[in-house]
């Protein structure tokens, strides 16, 4: 659907979310590593899952905007919003419904490894997960992992 794969639906509203269809260029650095990208959320650490304000289901467009507004290097939103203006590297827990919704289930396409989210830690952390244990953790943002885009409906 719009393509891509559905991995959220709201059956109340008819809004949802899909992944695009495959990944985004291979590998790449999440982006301004030792930088604090102005208006994005740091997200810490809080009872084992990353939480608040930069990592909700709705946060991914905000969050991309706030990236390639703040970081001039090529970078994983770029990466996505280069798909289209409604393309966006999804939160931590959009991501967390893809891997849920998707990977676990065996569709997608996605890959064994590790994925970028667009939650940021601080300057040098940024929020990833990792689909063949499902860990949710932080990597340096000058690490090279995959990109997998989002956009709603």
């Amino acid at each position: 659907y719009l393509n891509g794969f559905i991995f959220y639906l709201d059956t109340a509203t008819g809004t949802g979310m899909v992944a695009a269809l495959e990944d985004s260029g291979g590998s790449i650095r999440w982006g301004c590593f030792e930088d604090d990208i102005s208006n994005l959320n740091n997200v810490d650490l809080k009872g084992g899952d990353p939480t608040g304000p930069g990592s909700r289901v709705g946060d991914g467009g905000t969050n991309t905007d706030a990236i390639i507004a703040g970081c001039t290097s090529n970078n994983a939103a770029k990466l996505c919003r280069d798909l289209g203006k409604e393309w966006f590297l999804p939160s931590i827990d959009e991501f967390d419904l893809m891997y849920k919704n998707l990977y676990q289930k065996g569709h997608g396409g996605l890959e064994d490894g590790y994925y970028w989210s667009s939650t940021e830690e601080d300057s040098h952390y940024a929020w990833n997960r990792r689909t063949t244990s499902g860990l949710i953790e932080t990597f340096y943002k000058n690490s090279v992992l995959n990109v997998r885009a989002a956009r709603v409906f």
